[in-house]
């Protein structure tokens, strides 16, 4: 039997993005020392970077990554953009460059990684890939978490070659929730999940590493979004029997 069916049109890329700013901004501003350094008000070892001018790098320029662009571009940042796609109004509006995976990452200080996962992107960025980047430079992920092993990562941080790390989504999000949601003991978890899950806990004890709980979507703007157009839908099929954004057979 046919059954009728709809989805969302986008509605969280502006909340995702901004997500990925909040947490470029604290890495480079070393946020978690400058709150831990305040019970002593001691200030050494807090020097910061500041945002304009610095690289850039938008590694898959859909909704998500074409909002990244927006906000470094009122920033005033050099931006750099990988996709096997690129989008000519990107170029028109932003004067974006397209580049290579391997020279975007040459030159970026800040890679923002909003790829969707596909066969292709699956572990794409990992530590033989990732090493390109200039030493002391930010690596943010809200895409998803398969796209860049939390092990690699991890490697990456303490060879020295990534000085910041910000994640929203992780591999194995489902044990690693088991673990710190619920208590689990992660002795209960096997494979690759007990490797990706016991690197992502050692992240989360480096004070050059944010992460947050796959939460970058969760705004008010972007809840009501959700709601109205989930609305919509459903008054749409009670009046006309049709979605308005169905699901294609």
């Amino acid at each position: 039997a046919n059954i009728d069916a709809a989805y969302l049109p986008e509605y969280a890329a502006r909340a995702v993005a901004e997500q990925a700013l909040m947490m470029w901004t604290a890495l480079l501003r070393n946020l978690t020392l400058q709150k831990k350094s305040f019970e002593t008000f001691f200030r050494d070892g807090l020097t910061g970077r500041e945002i304009r001018n610095r690289r850039i790098t938008v590694i898959g320029v859909g909704r998500i990554g074409g909002e990244v662009v927006d906000i470094a571009n009122g920033l005033q940042m050099n931006i750099l953009g990988v996709d096997i796609k690129p989008r000519s109004e990107m170029k028109k509006k932003y004067g974006l460059k397209y580049v290579s995976l391997k020279e975007g990452l040459k030159n970026a200080d800040i890679a923002i990684c909003a790829l969707p996962l596909t066969g292709a992107t699956c572990g794409m960025l990992g530590y033989k890939v990732l090493k390109a980047m200039p030493k002391g430079s930010i690596f943010i992920n809200v895409g998803r978490g398969e796209i860049s092993p939390s092990q690699d990562l991890l490697r990456l941080l303490n060879d020295g070659i990534l000085g910041g790390i910000g994640l929203d989504v992780y591999a194995f999000e489902k044990e690693l929730a088991s673990v710190l949601r619920d208590g689990h003991n992660i002795s209960t978890l096997r494979g690759e999940a007990r490797k990706s899950v016991s690197a992502v806990l050692k992240l989360k004890n480096d004070h050059r590493v944010i992460l947050t709980p796959h939460n970058a979507f969760n705004t008010e703007e972007s809840v009501e979004r959700k709601s109205l157009r989930t609305a919509e839908n459903l008054a749409s099929y009670l009046k006309t029997g049709k979605f308005l954004t169905p699901v294609r057979a």
